[in-house]
């Protein structure tokens, strides 16, 4: 069988070596047909470059440059759609996947290579060049250069190494992850994950719909959860932060346990230690272990602290009933300090009090509970 080199089908067509299908195509030296001369730089025609390679399909359709334009040996090029253009004005097209009505990939003054842009009206535009950039969704674009990654409906990516997915989104700044609708991130080193997140501070992590970090280093995890002090942590529907350096577990929905182990039950249970930050150097100080009840208003009274155990019972597999074994209550009465222990002979939890002077011995006060 006979080798064809050149295929044309249609009218207005202008071809050297490669497959071209449609109307008003051009891949050629000689300057783009009319109807696309808003695809290269004005007055200036397309330079020659390898056309082996590229495969053009549907009207009004470019690969155009100016300058320097080159590709590389095995450029690539594959353009499908009505008013498609793939431009590298000063530099390099190769590796470009471009499909849809009026899609865009081009560089102003640097290269277009290892580019995919997909979708109606999607577009990868950049000054400096674009390299490794993908563009998926009606009305999609990227402007930041390189490794951007935007995919859905009227996304956006403006800066270099940013994914954003999800309809309407925005990246605004570098090295940052958006996942879900209407999200938006503009400051750099963020993650954003949810419908309608936000962060307008670098180093921040907002997971969930609606949540919102506007500080420097903060977490908002949970649904509409909020984030205002620098470096503060919010983990909860509706959690909010109050100070900086704080964690907020916890929202509108409230907690009432937290278990930390292996699960609510198991068969072979192990310890755990809470514990702070040991000091390292020579005569460090640590820091100080605090555990504070809430604290209620006025003449309203403040919680209490609790330490409870199990009572254990006769042999079987049902699990033992919570008692209180020391607790920590406010009193006003005098005499009273604020322990309470469990009395076993006397079945009751009471009350630590303080007897008289030298009652323990010449300057000291014994401690007393009643019978």
């Amino acid at each position: 069988m006979a080798r064809v080199d050149t295929i044309v089908v249609g009218g207005g067509l202008s071809a050297v070596d490669p497959l071209a299908i449609g109307g008003l195509v051009e891949i050629a030296a000689v300057g783009p047909p009319p109807t696309a001369q808003l695809c290269s730089v004005a007055g200036v025609s397309p330079t020659t470059f390898p056309r082996s390679t590229h495969v053009v399909v549907g009207p009004n359709t470019v690969i155009s440059g100016a300058g320097r334009y080159t590709t590389s040996t095995t450029p690539g090029v594959l353009l499908v759609g009505a008013s498609v253009a793939v431009q590298a004005e000063i530099g390099t097209a190769s590796s470009v996947l471009a499909v849809g009505n009026s899609v865009i990939a081009r560089s102003t003054a640097g290269q277009v290579i290892a580019t995919t842009v997909i979708g109606q009206g999607a577009n990868a535009i950049t000054v400096g060049g674009i390299s490794g950039a993908t563009v998926i969704g009606f009305a999609a674009s990227y402007t930041g250069g390189d490794r951007g990654v935007v995919i859905g409906d009227s996304s956006l990516g403006s800066a270099a190494r940013v994914t954003v997915v999800g309809s309407q989104s925005s990246g605004q700044a570098n090295d940052c992850t958006i996942v879900g609708a209407a999200s938006t991130v503009n400051q750099i080193n963020c993650v954003a994950i949810g419908s309608g997140a936000t962060i307008t501070a670098a180093n921040a992590t907002s997971v969930g719909n609606g949540t919102g970090v506007s500080q420097s280093g903060g977490v908002a995890i949970g649904q509409n959860a909020n984030v205002s002090h620098t470096d503060s942590i919010c983990i909860g529907r509706g959690a909010q932060s109050y100070a900086a350096n704080v964690c907020v577990i916890g929202g509108s929905g409230g907690v009432t346990e937290v278990l930390v182990g292996k699960n609510n039950t198991n068969a072979a249970p192990s310890s755990v230690i809470f514990r702070l930050t040991n000091a390292v150097g020579t005569d460090i100080a640590s820091g100080n272990y605090i555990i504070q009840a809430g604290l209620g208003t006025g003449a309203g009274l403040p919680g209490d602290i609790q330490l409870t155990v199990g009572v254990s019972g006769a042999s079987s597999a049902t699990a033992q009933n919570p008692r209180q074994g020391v607790v920590v209550r406010h009193s006003s009465t005098a005499a009273d300090t604020y322990l309470m222990v469990w009395d076993v002979n006397g079945a009751a939890l009471k009350r630590v009090s303080v007897g008289a002077n030298d009652s323990g011995g010449v300057g000291f006060k014994v401690l007393r509970i009643a019978n």
